[in-house]
């Protein structure tokens, strides 16, 4: 099942890339910008988590 917040992702990122260069360009764009994201979400929970005890 793919979470909502990503299927936004996809769909803006689509639309955006027909009018501004390719389809598929701005479908990896934004999902690359998505997981950018999670990473970032789960290192600084793993830093709170651990880091502050």
């Amino acid at each position: 099942m793919i979470p909502k917040q990503l299927m936004t992702y996809i769909f803006i990122g689509g639309g955006v890339g027909l009018f501004l260069g390719g389809f598929w360009n701005g479908i990896s764009a934004m999902v690359l910008i998505w997981i950018a994201m999670r990473l970032e979400y789960f290192i600084r929970t793993y830093e709170k988590v651990n880091f502050e005890r």
